[in-house]
């Protein structure tokens, strides 16, 4: 079953650890989240992912590519025979696998730092913002039917869905979910619930 996706929703405040304003960011999002919900609908778990790198299957190519190309840059700086014509490109093609390595790992890092997860007791909900205060919400069936896995490394990831996406040169099925969330074992257990209807 395809993706529900809402646009333009308000954006909800980072949560900081400590104190009333940590208690203040936490209810901002779990308001953020309260907005999305249908009639009736009951908000069951909300969180994000784990701060630190963590490349996906998917962004590894383009890492890899990145590094090679600076690696031929290098080599051909380093082994030229008219360095004074041809330093200039080499310094270009260093650069180009400069961004695409780089570009990568910062990509990699601004999507996890503006994604948003939440669990209800129809669906699952992840938010992402591309821009500042733009966000879109897509929900994806959990229930009875849905394929759902659990990775338990810690901190562990709950996989729910898949979509093609361009991976390289080439398309690739790449999975959605939460990704690398602190309780995972919990969300699981709430998940397994809902399939089973007890909750």
């Amino acid at each position: 079953m395809p993706a529900t996706v809402a646009r333009n929703a308000r954006r909800p405040e980072p949560v900081k650890p400590g104190g009333p304003e940590a208690a203040a960011a936490t209810r901002a999002v779990a308001e953020f989240w309260e907005r999305q919900l249908g009639p009736g609908e009951r908000l069951l778990w909300h969180g994000t992912p784990e701060p630190g790198l963590a490349l996906r299957a998917h962004e590894w190519p383009r890492l890899v590519a990145g590094l090679g190309i600076m690696g031929v840059a290098l080599w051909w700086l380093a082994t030229m025979v008219d360095p004074e014509r041809l330093r200039p490109w080499g310094i270009a093609l260093l650069m180009l696998g400069a961004v695409v390595a780089v570009g990568t790992v910062v990509l990699n890092r601004h999507v996890r730092r503006h994604t948003r997860y939440a669990l209800t007791d129809r669906s699952a909900l992840i938010a992402t913002a591309a821009l500042p205060g733009f966000w879109r919400v897509r929900r994806y069936p959990v229930g009875p039917g849905a394929t759902v896995s659990h990775d338990a490394r810690t901190p562990g990831s709950i996989w729910f869905a898949s979509e093609v996406r361009r991976v390289g040169t080439r398309l690739g099925r790449v999975r959605i979910g939460f990704h690398r969330i602190a309780d995972a074992p919990q969300v699981m257990a709430l998940i397994e619930a809902l399939r089973r209807g007890t909750v």
